[in-house]
């Protein structure tokens, strides 16, 4: 009964073809003359949306405008707003503009991002990024000129999973601006908020905080106190800034980097203050942070999954020296003082002595957006001695074992792939040549003990030596993945590697040695930007598992990293390592720093990485000791040679 009441109220209603106030049961509103429907709906006649068929039962009331009331007097009838369950979506779309003036163009991209950078402060609104709307967009094949018309916008909104999308027109009205916004239920095509505004284009942060606060006070959200701040002083600023941000958004959109640079830049030094120019900059920024250790041998220098993210191509080489203090001591006497007294011994009473340096070069290449190649060469020698102590500090005699030195080749070939917006994927195979010179001596008195690989018999008094030379293949690969948000201030990445080679390790009992797996590494780096891209803090965690030694060691690794303008950088950390194995654990204390010196020639970056690290970590020869090593590498990169779409 009461349906069939409501039918003919509204039957009534209609007969009156006066534009009316509809209110529906949730809340919503929209303006529209009522036509008759007979079928258990109405017919509203919308100027924006045209018409549209809704249930009765779903309209709570319908009533007559007064004369002279304006658009801000609907919100009246929507009694508490919104309703918020969970995180409302909305998504802003860009504003259409009609002026005759070419520099206003672009004006209503920038007004959108305005609202957009004020309203998603509020924390229980989900705000569309306009990155992800507009890949979306074009994986839907909906063209620019395409999405103007507001129906297909909605349909795009439900690709989206928006629930809300606002539109907005902006009208040049000599001097100024008419600003109208309206947002649309996606799901019902309903206009529940509508808003308008005329100010001057000076006025662009009151209008910004106007429309913003309108908005949230339309959801029932709390208003940031700096919207607050803005709506109290209307300030005026240079308009011009606004028309510079308008352009370098719509330059951005198109991925023109150099002229959203420059209008942006432009902006930035009308409106220094301006948050969303300083935003859409981080986005564009070309700094990064340098923080690297020493570069593993098994593993290329950078994670490959950031191939598939790479605006420009680069070609570096790295050279690094390990335990480069005991390199420098060339006399057998303190060399033997170094071993004695900074490597240590284990409870066995041997020592070691471990040093070596490697050569890497390499080259990537962006090759299309979101896919990029990588190569690398890596050349890798050490010399690995294991010690009995020392004789005597003043004769300088020490008893050495055994060693081994190797001579290793690696070629690398490294391919990423950007999985959306924010992620990557990076893949890596390599080829390891490895040459190997294995050594066996004796000093002093005593008679030298059959320490070599092949098991002759040397038998004979001072220095002695046995070559076993061989050639060897090992196969790797090595698995990338990165997660980033849009503007790239915070970045995740994961790099796990393996290589079927093996190492040697000194067994006391059997005065021989036997092979290791090499260990299977996972890398992971959290990165935050801060500072507009100028400071970076990162924590970087390493795992290396021994399989056949049944050891483990990690490394945690924070570190802060500061540029200096755009040409030099300096960063500090610390290097806290876990050593585990069945009769091993120990927790030790390194550190590691670096500068980065930069040149930029026209579209090339140069830059001079100098890199420091102190570190503890297990004997490659040695079970059960810990060696304590310095080392330092240098890194020269050339960026942007060929390929720069910064």
């Amino acid at each position: 009964m009461k349906k069939y009441l409501a039918t003919v109220f509204l039957l009534i209603i209609s007969l009156n073809s006066q534009e009316k106030i509809i209110i529906f049961d949730n809340g919503d509103i929209i303006r529209g003359q009522v036509k008759e429907s007979a079928d258990g709906k109405m017919k509203i006649e919308s100027s924006l949306l045209g018409e549209i068929s809704v249930p009765v039962n779903r309209v709570k009331e319908v009533r007559e405008i007064e004369a002279g009331s304006g658009l801000a007097d609907e919100r009246v009838f929507a009694g508490s707003g919104l309703a918020i369950t969970g995180n409302n979506t909305v998504a802003i779309n860009d504003f259409s503009v009609k002026s005759d003036n070419p520099d206003f163009q672009y004006l209503g991209k920038g007004f959108s991002e305005m609202i957009a950078y004020e309203v998603k402060k509020a924390p229980k609104l989900q705000l569309v990024e306009r990155e992800k709307r507009t890949e979306m967009l074009k994986e839907i094949e909906f063209s620019l000129t395409g999405l103007a018309d507001e129906k297909n916008q909605l349909e795009a909104g439900k690709i989206l999973a928006c629930d809300y999308i606002i539109f907005g027109d902006i009208v040049d009205m000599a001097g100024s601006l008419v600003i109208s916004l309206r947002m649309t239920r996606v799901e019902s095509g309903e206009i529940v908020w509508r808003e308008q505004l005329s100010e001057t284009g000076k006025q662009y942060p009151y209008i910004s905080a106007f429309f913003a606060k309108s908005i949230l006070t339309r959801f029932g959200l709390p208003v940031d106190k700096t919207i607050e701040a803005n709506l109290k002083s209307r300030k005026t600023k240079n308009a011009a800034a606004m028309i510079s941000l308008s352009k370098g958004v719509d330059a951005y959109d198109k991925k023109d980097i150099s002229r959203a640079k420059k209008e942006l830049n432009d902006a930035k030094n009308m409106d220094p203050e301006n948050a969303v120019i300083r935003e859409f900059l981080n986005k564009l920024s070309g700094a990064t942070s340098k923080f690297k250790v020493v570069p593993e041998r098994y593993i290329s220098m950078v994670n490959p999954a950031y191939l598939g993210v790479s605006r420009q191509d680069r070609l570096y080489g790295s050279f690094s020296l390990l335990s480069f203090d005991k390199m420098l001591t060339s006399d057998n006497m303190k060399r033997a003082d170094w071993v004695r007294k900074s490597t240590g011994y284990n409870k066995d009473g041997y020592g070691a002595y471990e040093q070596g340096h490697e050569i890497v070069a390499g080259y990537s290449l962006p090759v299309a957006p979101g896919f990029g190649l990588g190569f690398e060469y890596n050349m890798f020698q050490h010399m690995d001695m294991a010690t009995s102590g020392v004789r005597s500090s003043s004769s300088g005699d020490m008893w050495t074992l055994a060693n081994y030195c190797g001579l290793y080749h690696r070629f690398m070939l490294t391919t990423g792939f950007k999985l959306g917006g924010k992620a990557g994927l990076g893949l890596g195979v390599s080829v390891l040549k490895k040459e190997l010179g294995r050594i066996s001596w004796g000093w002093g008195a005593q008679t030298p003990h059959n320490y070599v690989l092949r098991g002759a018999d040397i038998g004979k008094q001072g220095w002695e030596k046995d070559y076993d030379y061989d050639i060897k293949w090992a196969l790797g690969a090595e698995l990338g993945l990165l997660f980033k948000n849009i503007s790239e201030t915070v970045l995740f990445d994961i790099l796990a590697a393996y290589n079927h080679d093996n190492a040697w390790q000194y067994v006391k009992n059997e005065q021989n040695f036997n092979t290791y797996r090499v260990p299977i590494f996972l890398e992971n780096t959290l990165t935050f930007a801060l500072n507009e891209k100028r400071t970076y803090v990162v924590a970087k965690q390493i795992n290396e598992y021994y399989l056949g030694r049944s050891q483990y060691l990690g490394k945690l690794m924070p570190a802060l990293e500061q540029w200096i303008g755009a040409h030099f950088s300096i960063r500090l950390g610390v290097e806290a390592s876990l050593i585990n194995s069945p009769s091993l654990n120990k927790f030790g204390i390194g550190c590691l720093a670096g500068i980065t010196p930069r040149i930029k020639i026209r579209n090339t970056a140069i830059d001079f990485d100098i890199n420091y690290t102190y570190r503890q970590r297990p004997s490659r020869i040695i079970d059960n000791l810990i060696v304590k090593e310095h080392l330092a590498f240098v890194t020269l990169s050339l960026s942007g040679l060929i390929i720069n779409r910064d």
